[in-house]
């Protein structure tokens, strides 16, 4: 029995650093947590209460198109990649990403009834579009390639329903 432990201990040594190099378990690192809270606005009147509301939305959006859009640029090609770099980066862009859109949701409609719906249509789109980087998130971290070329379509999807969601409130405001 101790013949066996110095040899177990010499495998061990040996095999760490390939493991380390493979990027170890499926561990991803955690997300930073959200620092900005929701804007409070006061706006002098009604309509720049609306004004102020689709203004921020449309900003949260474009945002939120912009981190999906600058992480694709970091990792062209649209491909999964088993670099560490990656999924840090990819828990990164997922986290902030994350952070806006639960911001957009807890930001409020000033009211009305067409606002007040299609609040409930953005918030749904918002929620589906955090349901897509968690999935997103757990193909980066089962180092899945098949499940990460369905969140690049699902979130590219979540996009175009934000935006749909967008010229609908154009239409209203």
């Amino acid at each position: 029995m101790k013949a066996r432990a110095p040899r177990t201990l010499v495998a061990a040594v040996l095999l760490a650093p390939l493991l380390l190099a493979c990027g170890g378990g499926s561990n991803l690192p955690s997300a930073p947590g959200c620092v900005d809270p929701t804007p409070t606005v006061t706006a002098a009147s009604r309509r720049d209460e609306v004004f102020t509301y689709a203004n921020a939305l449309r900003e949260g959006v474009e945002r939120l198109e912009a981190l999906t859009d600058d992480f694709g640029l970091r990792w062209p090609g649209r491909r999964f990649s088993r670099a560490p770099e990656f999924r840090q980066e990819f828990v990164a862009y997922a986290g902030e990403s994350a952070c806006l859109a639960k911001h957009l949701i807890a930001f409020d409609p000033p009211g009305g009834e067409a606002l007040i719906r299609l609040d409930e249509e953005f918030e749904a789109a918002l929620e589906q579009y955090l349901a897509v980087l968690e999935r997103g998130r757990t193909a980066v971290q089962k180092r899945n390639v098949s499940q990460y070329r369905d969140f690049r379509r699902e979130i590219d999807s979540a996009h175009r329903q934000l935006e749909e969601r967008l010229v609908a409130l154009r239409a209203v405001v």
